[in-house]
């Protein structure tokens, strides 16, 4: 195995080259400009954001390469098995020219888990991370986490959590189109100076095996000129809009277009905030059916509201939701609540408000809410606060519907996504906005349009009274 020893004549920049010189050179390999800044780098931590044919899962594999000599277990993750298998068959090919495997202890089936060992006694696992909760179990030296920008956010945590044990190394590897929220987040942070990890973009004309040099030049967004480029980008260029041409072959982070809740981030607002018997429970409600009918149950925990868990379903009546309800651990806990105004509505059938009454006993406030007034109540929660260096709300992970609305994530409903405005019009689309509606009555008829109004002692909400008239405006 190559040696890593310093000597006094060496700095440690020199050893380091020579070790991947050691481990490159026999395979024929020599890094493109940018590729080399990634294997260069010393974090720990490394996101590498790739354009299609950019060279992202080579460059994952070469990462892991260098791993393996110092290491006694690392993993291929992802969100399937079979999204392993190239940066595993990367892996093992290099191993196998290098002798460095032992051959005799490969397992390649042609589906589920992959394993093999070096000689030197590394065990290279695949997983899926499919239920993260299997991930806690170990602790590898590093993890390679392939196509990482389709991992929802807890499972990017629990394996930064599975490396911190050993003080080992994570590596991941995506595509900007198509990323859930917390990808492009991180790539624009990790490339901040005094960044805990780093990130790199490798935008498809830099892999010159691929896209040979040639003699054309692209404009990107921003008015940075791109030189020598092939034609085969060029044309990409021209046919492609200039946005998703940013993302699929730039790799750049491109923000959603009108999203509406600009304030949400996932690495603030976003993490481990599971229900506690302890303190008192509220529900808020926004019903439907062909979109979704979503249910937030609320916690205030030192005077903060905690959303510690969400039902979030398409085809569902609202009988069909409150069973749901009651099979939750909070279900029967609850003693009050918001609903949308609209709840009082009588559609040929009982009003969603009645049915709530008449299942859990529970009379549900409603009242006109204003919806602009009701979208900067919930954005000026979302916002740090300056002295306290906390939002003014905080989102159990498991919450995905809210979490997607808000441009955080994949929606766990179909067709659903962000909620955001016509760029055009500025004028609000109503589509997407279940949990963010179903929050925004909670919190205007707990606190008002002010923040600044919030109450300091938890308080039940109250059941008012209102007319039944429906007066949302913009929707």
């Amino acid at each position: 195995m190559p040696e890593m020893a310093k000597t006094e004549a060496r700095t440690e920049k020199e050893v380091l080259a020579e070790y991947r010189a050691a481990l490159f050179g026999p395979l024929g390999y020599e890094p493109t400009p940018l590729q080399a800044v990634v294997h260069e780098d010393q974090h720990r931590a490394k996101q590498v954001s790739g354009g299609e044919r950019g060279g992202k899962s080579f460059v994952g594999a070469k990462e892991a390469l260098l791993r393996v000599p110092r290491s006694s277990l690392g993993w291929i993750v992802a969100q399937e098995y079979a999204t392993c298998r190239q940066e595993f068959e990367y892996l093992m090919a290099d191993l196998q020219a290098l002798k460095l495997l032992r051959v005799q202890e490969i397992s390649f089936p042609k589906e589920g888990a992959c394993m093999m060992r070096a000689i030197n006694g590394c065990l290279i696992e695949t997983k899926s991370a499919d239920d993260i909760r299997k991930l806690g179990m170990v602790a590898p030296d590093f993890v390679l986490a392939c196509e990482a920008a389709q991992l929802s956010y807890p499972a990017y945590l629990r394996l930064r959590g599975r490396v911190a044990e050993k003080h080992g190394a994570i590596i991941m590897t995506g595509t900007m189109e198509g990323s859930v929220g917390w990808w492009p987040e991180y790539i624009k942070r990790g490339q901040a100076p005094d960044a805990e990890f780093r990130s790199f973009i490798l935008p498809s004309w830099s892999n010159h095996k691929i896209y040979p040099p040639g003699p054309y030049e692209i404009t990107l967004m921003g008015g940075e000129v791109v030189r020598n480029v092939n034609k085969e980008i060029y044309d990409l260029w021209i046919e492609t809009p200039l946005d998703i041409f940013m993302e699929r072959y730039g790799a750049v982070p491109q923000p959603v277009a009108g999203l509406i809740m600009r304030e949400f981030s996932n690495s603030i607002h976003v993490g481990d905030y599971p229900y506690d018997a302890s303190i008192p429970i509220e529900v808020a409600v926004d019903p439907g059916y062909g979109g979704a009918y979503a249910v937030l149950a609320i916690q205030i925990k030192e005077s903060q509201p905690y959303i510690v868990d969400e039902i979030y379903l398409q085809g569902y009546t609202t009988e069909d939701i409150i069973t749901i309800v009651r099979q939750r651990p909070w279900g029967n806990a609850f003693l009050s609540g918001a609903i949308d105004i609209a709840g009082r509505q009588h559609q040929a059938m009982e009003a969603p408000i009645e049915v709530w009454k008449d299942k859990t006993g529970i009379d549900l406030q409603s009242q006109y809410v204003e919806v602009e007034g009701g979208i900067e109540m919930m954005r000026s929660l979302l916002k740090v606060n300056p002295v306290t260096n906390r939002p003014g709300v905080y989102i159990n992970h498991i919450c995905r519907g809210l979490i997607a609305e808000c441009g955080g994530g994949k929606s766990p409903a179909s067709g659903g996504g962000a909620w955001t405005r016509d760029i055009n019009t500025g004028k609000i689309i109503d589509r997407n906005n279940h949990s963010c509606k179903a929050f925004i009555y909670w919190a205007v008829n707990r606190y008002g349009y002010t923040v600044a109004t919030r109450k300091e002692e938890y308080k039940p909400l109250q059941t008012l009274h209102f007319g039944s008239k429906l007066r949302h405006r913009g929707n």
